[in-house]
């Protein structure tokens, strides 16, 4: 047969060379109908019914105006019916505009005329509604109702007629063409059928003589292949026919032959797993690895080294059957012999035919030096832990290199989990008896403090008998002056006297000597208090930034998982956060005053930023409690002064101000004084409670206000006035109060134009470089030509900021590396910073962060926590700042640590932000894309 004498490629070429001439003949008829038929489909969606479409809004548009003419007989109100009016006219636009597309698509001639008369009436119909109108304006409602009913609705029912006779026009248009494509439709149907069957009948038959031709020689291959499944046996086929189906035998036996390279490399590597899979120490490990590898490959003798990165050495952890274990040399260092080479290089070195009389393959019946090795690197993402040699008489063929390459990151793995599992432990032995002295040292401070307690009892008894010893010495000299006449009787008395008063001058020099030491043991205290705050503030803010963050977090109820009651209650718990983070912040502000240690950061703002920032912060709160909020500036000027505190002296006042006010409203006012040192004058008044005079001095004590009903009602510690009062002094100002019961309160704030930058006797000055910039609550970003050598997040106004539900493109697929050794905040953390489409490396002191960034070099940004075991935070950014590899990486810094001279630390150890826990979220994400921006 023909077929006998051709081969299979030449078989199918012609079945498909006779299969495309027929479906081309059929397609070329088909595609002919269907162009047809598209046409009608077209012609009847873009004519006939965007006609009627356009026909069906006008009726509805002069409905609409209908009925506006009627309500505007109906209101009373001016600028109801300006807006009727207004109406009225945008619906005879609509009108026009669809009259436009029936005029455009409709195919009909009566039609074009109908929609012409349609036209022409319209042009009547508007000067009978601009006649209504003007009726209406001139309030003749009687004369516009008879004018609407007699005038303008016979002309609406003609207009009206006229608008559905067109949509009728256009819909018979419309069914017609929808009939004719049917009929199209179902002849092109029709054909589509014939041809299919015809073309499949063809190539049915054509098939199934090319299936018979060579179906032989397929069920020969199909046998080897099923004897292959049921075995369970790899086997090469042996298959006899024309040229096709012996270059598929030859080719079916080279896969053959790759799969069984393919099983006994990955039967290798499951097997290594299992052996490496106990808990084993480093040693035990690298005995363990050497030993399979090197019997799996059939090595006689081999060596693994481990590598310390410290000491940049290779050091020998284990050895397989050496015939002299000391010739083995214990180190490497980088670069010196294979062994240095390939951990420098990190690829893998083959030497062939090679002699050394030192290295001896021993067995029990022959001693031969081997021929040939094979050393290669022990890498792990690109990292390297270590280097294995091994040496063997045979040369080290291709499948068993691809099998020592393919195990290198598993052996790695396994060497870094020891590694991690040995430190780990001693870590873990480090931290307990760190609490334990910890626990000692709380004790001691207890004790501590109670002594300074009584201290200071007994210092105010000595004070008291001073007091009462200088009353009698004044007594004694006015005796003394009254009795200068009787100088000569009282002599003898004078003298008695005089030694009283040298007695009463060495006790006085005794109470001076003993309140210098009650001074010393104060300042000591002070420096204790300072301590405990600074702990006590870490220990406080820390789970206040999981409270925080993770009810804010159930509040958005982003997965809309949550009930509105369980999106209250999560509200809640994230307000009473905030009311506690708000005390803790005033305790440490009253206690850096208190100290003298407080900062000023002298800057140059004007009044009208003033006015604004405070617009900014309150105006929703006066509305929300339907309050007048005044603001007015009369001197629109620039000032000097430390804008932060200044801010916050405001932000008291006002929130006070809103506070204590139910009704009425709050006034800010800057003017002129009348005191010349003093001349910049800042007003607020509020029609609220008042002050009842007799108390006014009260409100300004630390802890007190006018009487316990106030904080029944509404809350507060009695701190606000208190630590006002002192930031008012600090910036050379004066504040007054003026208040009534019942009638509202005035609070005047006296400052200097210009605020001296000299530093004040216990106070601090700033370093001049860097600058640090203060981020508040309403600045979410940062201008390009402002970039600040470090920012500062001032957690003392946390306000909560809806966070953006749509992913930022700049943050997806970022890398950032989470430093922290609070499992709870390094959960929370990373759980929204993942949300952002960030990936997240997690690390658990300063140590970890290090090792993570030598195994992932690409990170983009750093957050890093201070207070951690083995590393703290600020040595951790030392040395990275220190490696040239990283130190363009920016590095925020999230600590609970709020004390003074904390964040002068930070910039000296290399940090470019700052963010007080409990953090916001919104400006710490804001801050990251900042500085993600500034890295492009």
């Amino acid at each position: 047969m023909l077929w006998d004498h051709t081969s299979i490629r030449q078989r199918l070429l012609g079945i498909l060379a006779i299969q495309t001439l027929v479906f081309l003949i059929f397609g070329m008829i088909a595609t002919n109908n269907v162009i047809r038929l598209n046409d009608l489909t077209r012609s009847i969606y873009e004519h006939p019914l965007v006609a009627s479409n356009a026909a069906v809004q006008a009726h509805l548009e002069e409905v609409e105006i209908r009925l506006a003419m009627r309500k505007a007989l109906q209101v009373d109100s001016l600028s109801l019916r300006v807006d009727l009016i207004v109406q009225i006219n945008d619906h005879n636009t609509s009108i026009r505009r669809n009259l436009d597309l029936i005029r455009d698509n409709i195919l009909d001639q009566d039609g074009l005329r109908l929609e012409l008369e349609t036209r022409i009436l319209l042009d009547g119909w508007q000067p009978l509604q601009t006649e209504f109108i003007r009726l209406l304006d001139n309030g003749n409602l009687n004369e516009a109702t008879k004018f609407l009913n007699n005038e303008i609705s016979p002309c609406s029912l003609k207009l009206n007629s006229n608008l559905t006779r067109l949509n009728q026009i256009a819909r018979a248009e419309a069914d017609r063409q929808i009939a004719e494509a049917n009929s199209t439709s179902g002849k092109v149907l029709h054909l589509l059928t014939m041809s299919l069957a015809i073309a499949l009948g063809l190539s049915l038959a054509l098939t199934f003589m090319v299936t018979r031709s060579i179906q032989q020689a397929i069920v020969s291959l199909k046998e080897v292949m099923a004897s292959i499944v049921h075995s369970g046996h790899l086997q090469k086929a042996k298959v006899t026919g024309n040229h096709e189906f012996a270059e598929m035998k030859k080719d079916f036996n080279i896969l053959i032959e790759m799969l069984e390279n393919e099983l006994w490399l990955r039967d290798g590597q499951s097997r290594l797993r299992v052996a490496l899979a106990g808990n084993y120490n480093l040693n035990e490990l690298g005995k363990i690895a050497l030993q399979f590898v090197a019997t799996y490959v059939g090595a006689g003798m081999g060596a693994l080294y481990v590598y310390n990165p410290e000491t940049q050495q290779l050091q020998l952890l284990s050895s397989f059957a050496p015939h002299n274990s000391t010739m083995l040399i214990q180190e490497h260092p980088l670069g010196e012999g294979i062994i240095g080479q390939v951990a420098l290089q990190k690829t893998p070195i083959l030497l062939r035919n090679i002699t050394r009389d030192q290295a001896i393959i021993q067995t029990g019946t022959t001693s031969e030096p081997p021929l040939n090795t094979y050393t290669f690197p022990l890498l792990f993402n690109q990292q390297l832990y270590g280097v294995i040699e091994l040496a063997a008489h045979e040369l080290m063929d291709q499948n068993k290199q691809n099998f020592l390459n393919s195990s290198t990151a598993i052996l790695a793995y396994y060497l870094l989990s020891s590694t991690q599992k040995d430190k780990t432990a001693h870590l873990l032995a480090q931290e307990q008896a760190s609490n334990e002295k910890l626990h000692q040292q709380s004790i001691e401070l207890e004790a501590l403090n109670a002594e300074l307690e009584q201290g200071q009892r007994q210092l105010e008894e000595h004070f008291k008998a001073l007091d009462e010893s200088n009353i009698e010495l004044e007594e004694h000299v006015q005796a003394l002056n009254q009795s200068n006449t009787e100088l000569e009787e009282q002599q003898k008395i004078m003298e008695l006297q005089a030694q009283e008063l040298r007695a009463n001058n060495a006790h006085l020099i005794g109470l001076q000597l003993t309140l210098q030491e009650k001074n010393l043991q104060l300042e000591m205290a002070s420096q204790y208090k300072s301590e405990f705050l600074a702990n006590m503030s870490h220990e406080l803010r820390t789970p206040l930034n999981s409270i925080i963050l993770l009810s804010q977090m159930l509040a958005q109820n982003k997965q809309q998982n949550l009930s509105k009651d369980d999106q209250k209650k999560a509200s809640v718990i994230q307000a009473a956060g905030q009311e506690l983070l708000q005390l803790i912040n005033h305790i440490l502000d009253l206690a850096k005053i208190e100290s003298g240690r407080t900062e000023l950061l002298i800057e140059t703002m004007t009044t009208q930023q003033l006015i604004s920032n405070c617009q900014d912060k309150f105006e929703t709160l006066a509305t929300e409690k339907g309050l007048s909020f005044i603001l007015q500036d009369d001197l629109k000027m620039s000032f000097t002064t430390d804008c932060e505190k200044l801010n916050q002296i405001l932000t008291n006042l006002l929130a006070n101000a809103f506070k204590f006010t139910s009704k009425g409203k709050v006034t800010l006012k800057i003017t002129a004084s009348n005191t010349l040192d003093l001349p910049l004058k800042i007003s607020i008044s509020d029609t609220g409670i008042g002050i009842s005079p007799d108390k006014q001095e009260l409100i300004f004590e630390k802890f007190l206000q006018v009487d316990g009903s106030i904080s029944r009602q509404y809350g507060g510690t009695g701190l606000g006035l208190s630590i006002v009062k002192d930031l008012v002094a600090l910036l050379r100002g004066r504040i007054t109060l003026h208040s009534a019961k019942h009638q509202g309160s005035t609070f005047t704030l006296l400052l200097p134009r210009f605020l001296e930058t000299a530093t004040q006797p216990g106070m601090s000055p700033l370093p001049p470089h860097p600058q640090p910039i203060l981020i508040t609550d309403n600045q979410t970003s940062l201008s390009p030509e402002d970039r600040p050598n470090f920012i500062l997040r001032n957690a003392s106004t946390f306000t909560p900021i809806r966070l953006d539900q749509d992913p930022d493109p700049i943050l997806q697929g970022k890398r950032i590396l989470l430093c922290d050794d609070d499992l709870k905040n390094v959960y929370t953390l990373s759980s929204l910073l993942e949300d952002l489409g960030l990936e997240v490396l997690e690390a658990y002191n300063g140590q970890e962060a290090i090792q993570k960034l030598e195994a992932n070099p690409d990170v983009d940004l750093i957050l890093m926590d201070i207070m951690m075991p083995v590393v703290d935070g600020v040595e951790a950014m030392r040395r990275i700042c220190r490696d040239s590899r990283f130190r363009h990486i920016p590095i925020i810094v999230l600590t609970a640590k709020a004390m003074l001279g904390d964040k002068e630390q930070f910039i000296a150890a290399g940090a470019k932000g700052y963010v007080s826990k409990p953090i916001d979220y919104a400006v710490l994400t804001n801050l990251i894309k900042d500085w993600l921006k500034e890295e492009q």
